[in-house]
C-alpha cells in the first residue's frame, strides 16, 4: 500500500495504513517471514497515510498520518501502541506539540519512543505514558534514515555520513572508520539493526527516472554489514564486514525498480 508504515515483530512484518481506494486507511497486513503468507491484522484505531512506527518492548508504537475522511477522532489516536500477544490497539495520551501535528520519523532511543516533529524531538516513557521535550541535538541531526544497535541510535545523513547519538552528552558523533567505504550519495539508503550489526542496503538505478523510460529501468541494491561500537571516550568507530550486490530475480527487479524500505525479521 501506497504510503503505508512498517514494523517488525519477532518472525511478522506489520504494513500499517497507507492511502488506499483514494483515501486513508486504518487496514493493518502481517506478512509472517517463516512462511510468506499475509493474514489482516486488527486495524488501527485511526485511518493514516504517511504514518511513522517504531517498535518498543515488543509493542508497536505508530504516530501521525492523520487527517483521512475517517479519522474523526485524531487528536485522541494520534499515537497508538499494539500489543502483538494480544492483538490490542490503545490509544497513547501525547502533548499538544504531538498531536494533529506531522510526524517526521520515531525511533527507541533508551529507555523510550522518541518523536520527531519537525525540528521538536518529543522523548514517550511507555511505562508511565509520560512525554518529555529534548534538550540537545538529537532533532537536529535526525533525517528518518536511522536504527538502534545495541542500544544506540544511529543515522545517515545527506552528506554521506554515519552519525551515532551520545546520549550522555546529546550530541551525535560521527562513526570514524569507514566514510571512505561508501558513495558520498546513496539513493534511498535504508538502515535495519540485523543481529546488532549495522546494515546498511540502498539502490542504483541505470536511468534518470523519466516516465516515459519506467519499464526500461533497473536497479541494482547494494548491502552493507556494518560493526559499530562506542569507545571509553564516547566516540564511535565503524568496521566494514561485507560490501556488496544483492542479487534478486530479474523479475522482481523488472517489475518492482523502487526500493522503498528495509526491515528485519528472526526466522
Amino acid at each position: 500500500m501506497e504510503s503505508s508504515a512498517y514494523a517488525a515483530v519477532g518472525h511478522k512484518i506489520y504494513v500499517l495504513g497507507g492511502f488506499v481506494d483514494g483515501g486513508f486507511s486504518s487496514d493493518v497486513w502481517v506478512l509472517d517471514g517463516r512462511f510468506h503468507t499475509w493474514e489482516r491484522g486488527p486495524s488501527m484505531q485511526m485511518a493514516r497515510c504517511g504514518a511513522s512506527a517504531a517498535v518498543f518492548g515488543g509493542k508497536i508504537y505508530v504516530a501521525g498520518g492523520g487527517g483521512g475522511p475517517s479519522s474523526s477522532h485524531e487528536g485522541t489516536h494520534w499515537v497508538e501502541s499494539f500489543d502483538p500477544d494480544i492483538g490490542l490497539w490503545k490509544s497513547v495520551p501525547c502533548p499538544e506539540g504531538v498531536r494533529n501535528k506531522w510526524v517526521s520519523d520515531c525511533a527507541r532511543v533508551g529507555g523510550g519512543v522518541c518523536v520527531w516533529v519537525g525540528e521538536t524531538g518529543f522523548k514517550l516513557d511507555p511505562e508511565t505514558k509520560t512525554w518529555e521535550d529534548f534538550e540537545n541535538e538529537l532533532p537536529s541531526g535526525w533525517n528518518g534514515q536511522s536504527c538502534v544497535v545495541n542500544g544506540v541510535l544511529y543515522c545517515y545523513d545527506s552528506c554521506g555520513r554515519f552519525k551515532g547519538f551520545d546520549e550522555k552528552n546529546g550530541t551525535w558523533k560521527e562513526v570514524n572508520g569507514v566514510v571512505t567505504d561508501f558513495p558520498s550519495y546513496m539513493s534511498g539508503a535504508r538502515m535495519v539493526n540485523l543481529e546488532e550489526k549495522l546494515v546498511v542496503v540502498w539502490g542504483e538505478s541505470d536511468l534518470n527516472g523519466s516516465v516515459l523510460h519506467f519499464e526500461k529501468r533497473r536497479m541494482e541494491l547494494q548491502l552493507a554489514e556494518i560493526e559499530v561500537k562506542k569507545d571509553r571516550n564516547g566516540d564511535f568507530w565503524g568496521k566494514v564486514d561485507w560490501l556488496g550486490n544483492v542479487s534478486f530475480p530479474d523479475w522482481i527487479l523488472e517489475s518492482c525498480p523502487l526500493f522503498y524500505h528495509c526491515l528485519s525479521v528472526s526466522i
